[in-house]
């Protein structure tokens, strides 16, 4: 028994040192690439990465693993009975589905990132809060399986939803399965996402003078640490909300789409963006 709590901890720290570079990825150590003078001021660009974009890579895989396992979780016991009732009712919640969705699914969503940041050592602020998109996006999603709300054809197999619940990024599905994208598409997304990274790099860069903090916070490192009057503060309220809108770059980022691009002329079945 001694010995698989350091099984276990030799494997998290194998993950983190060498596929999320927790020891590299701490500190900025980049050089920049060309500097410029500004009014009394001294800035500089930065060239991208490779191990952060690795690192990243690697959080979203990771993710997905974890939101397949929920997503199986989700079909046996929430969508498969709907749709045995679903005759009845197609917006039907029953007891089992609210008991599985808001009392295993969802806590188990909140819980990933928070142990698994620590598990995996990881250190580099960016990469912990993208550590617990996947896993946070799953969760809203579990709240449209328990509503009966899923976009159309998700729920027709168990690979739709993993697919689905798999990564932040929006999929859509007909009667088939998942619609192929065309490579008209992929380069418009290409662009979109590249002008997505620009803006979200300077937000980042913004933020990152401050510490992604930008009032001082008085509590310590944990949760429990936060007392209530504090957390209501508003200077902790303006953290907060750069937190969030931060969060909401990064989606706009990954989701950025043009309605038209997906119509489907050749079938009445297409998903209208939700």
């Amino acid at each position: 028994m001694s010995s698989s709590p350091t099984t276990l901890q030799s494997i998290g720290s194998w993950i983190g040192h060498n596929l999320l570079y927790s020891e590299a990825l701490e500190s900025d150590q980049r050089l920049p690439c060309l500097t410029f003078t500004i009014a009394n001021g001294t800035y500089g660009l930065l060239a991208p990465s490779l191990q952060f974009w690795l690192a990243l890579g690697t959080c979203l895989l990771l993710g997905a693993i974890y939101s397949a396992i929920l997503s199986c979780v989700m079909y046996k016991f929430i969508i498969l009975p709907r749709k045995l009732h679903s005759q009845s009712s197609k917006y039907l919640s029953t007891s089992t589905s609210l008991l599985i969705g808001f009392g295993v699914i969802m806590p188990l969503c909140v819980i990933y990132p928070y142990y698994g940041i620590h598990f995996l050592l990881i250190k580099n602020k960016v990469i912990k809060f993208l550590f617990g998109i996947a896993s946070l996006t799953t969760a809203f999603r579990c709240s449209e399986a328990v509503f009966g709300f899923l976009p159309t054809h998700v729920d027709e197999s168990l690979w739709n939803v993993i697919v689905y619940n798999a990564f932040p990024v929006e999929c859509k599905f007909d009667k088939v399965g998942a619609i192929p994208s065309t490579w008209a598409n992929v380069g418009y997304y290409v662009r979109n996402f590249g002008v997505s990274c620009c803006a979200l790099g300077l937000y980042c860069s913004f933020l990152v003078m401050s510490d992604y903090k930008l009032y001082p916070t008085e509590e310590g490192p944990k949760l429990g640490d936060v007392s209530l009057y504090n957390a209501l503060n508003w200077h902790q309220l303006a953290n907060n909300f750069s937190i969030a809108n931060l969060f909401d770059n990064i989606l706009i980022c990954n989701q950025r789409r043009d309605k038209s691009r997906w119509s489907d002329t050749n079938t009445n079945d297409a998903q209208p963006d939700i």
